[in-house]
Parts: structure tokens; C-alpha cells; sequence
């Protein structure tokens, strides 16, 4: 059955529940925005949970309620926490969790997904749209070894802008949408820890897809 939650002013992305199950997305002025059930047929209420004051695009939540969060325009992943002040009051806290890769800058991490048994954060490198194209495939995947925080990549600067991953549901498949070339492609893992690409589905008609 459909449910009306909300109407914004802004277009909102992303959307994401967190280990809790509390629904939460991305508004185009910045907002990481968290949502709570209203009454019976009403709409959802919802406020402003964080901000990563710049162009957030992608956003996952560890089983701790951590928000990993991919800015565009920081050209980096950030970590934020929800931290309770002496005076009661709940206050962001953020920090830099990757920024670049071999002492070079990350083009500008677009969407993310966290594995909930080994804790590895994958995500796709596409920066701004445009950024990445057919005539300029520097697009990346990337994954993040949690406990040594290794930046390992899957697939190095030869996609035209990779945008949204998912994996399956036993986590051995990484799903990548490659939105330029049309694509959905399928990192398998072979064994654990050592991935290999290949084309899942190859779309047509319409522009690429963006999220999965």
C-alpha cells in the first residue's frame, strides 16, 4: 500500500534507513533530513539530523548510527555523529573518513553502501556531473576497509560516471550503476576480498540509470 510521507519545496535524494530503521534522505540545500511517522494518513514529520555544508550526495549508516556521508563538493566522505552536550542539547559531530587515494584527490564520492557483516564501505567516485563521461571515463570504485580504513579499488579512473551501488542480498556482489554508458555492472567476489568486474544488464532507450 502507498504511504504519503512528505512534500519538500527542494528535491530530496538518497533515501536511507539507519540501523534503527528510522527513515532519513538528502535535501538539495545541503540537510541530511530524518523522518518520523505522523498520525494515521497524516504527513511525516521531519527535521534537519546533520549537515556535511557542502553537496552531499550519497549516505549509509553503520549498526552504531554513524552517518557516512559523500560530498561532491569536499571532494571527500565524511563521518558524523550525534553527540549530546552538557546542556542536553544534541550537536553534530563531523570529520574527513577519505579524501583521497594514492595522494590524489578524489574527483567527488557520489553514492555508498556499507556491508553489515564485515563493516566495508563501498562507493563510487564520479564528482560532478559531467565530471566523468563517455569521452573521459575517470570514474572509480572504491572500497574501505573499516578497521584499517585501506582505501582498496575495485575498478581505478576507466568508468563514465558511476553513480549508484547496492549489493545483494549474501553481500559477494557489488551492484554499480554506470550511468553514461547505460549499464549496470556486477563486481563479484572470487575469492573473498578479490573482485571481478563484469556488464549485469545493458539498458537502452533512456539516459543511464542513477540509483539502485
Amino acid at each position: 500500500q502507498d504511504c504519503f510521507i512528505a512534500q519538500h519545496d527542494t528535491p530530496v535524494t538518497s533515501p536511507t534507513f539507519s540501523s534503527t530503521g528510522e527513515l532519513f534522505s538528502i535535501s538539495a540545500t545541503g540537510e541530511i533530513l530524518r523522518y518520523s511517522e505522523g498520525a494515521p494518513e497524516a504527513e511525516w514529520n521531519y527535521e534537519a539530523w546533520g549537515s556535511s555544508s557542502g553537496q552531499p550526495y550519497g549516505l549509509a549508516f553503520d549498526a552504531h548510527g554513524v552517518a557516512f556521508v559523500c560530498d561532491a563538493a569536499h571532494q571527500a566522505i565524511f563521518r558524523i555523529t550525534r553527540t549530546q552536550g552538557d546542556d542536553g542539547m544534541s550537536r553534530q559531530e563531523i570529520e574527513p573518513y577519505v579524501r583521497e587515494y594514492e595522494s590524489a584527490a578524489l574527483l567527488g564520492p557520489n553514492s555508498l553502501c556499507k556491508s553489515a557483516t564485515t563493516g566495508m564501505l563501498y562507493f563510487s567516485d564520479s564528482g560532478p556531473f559531467g565530471e566523468t563521461s563517455i569521452s573521459n571515463p575517470q570514474g572509480s570504485v572504491f572500497a574501505i576497509n573499516s578497521a584499517t580504513q585501506l582505501l582498496i579499488p575495485l575498478c581505478l579512473n576507466s568508468l563514465a560516471h558511476p553513480c549508484g551501488v547496492a549489493l545483494s542480498a549474501d553481500e559477494a556482489v557489488l551492484y554499480v550503476a554506470e550511468t553514461c554508458n547505460n549499464r549496470i555492472l556486477r563486481f563479484a567476489q572470487h575469492p573473498t576480498g578479490v573482485f571481478h568486474c563484469s556488464v549485469f544488464h545493458q539498458l537502452s532507450g533512456r539516459f543511464g540509470p542513477t540509483a539502485l
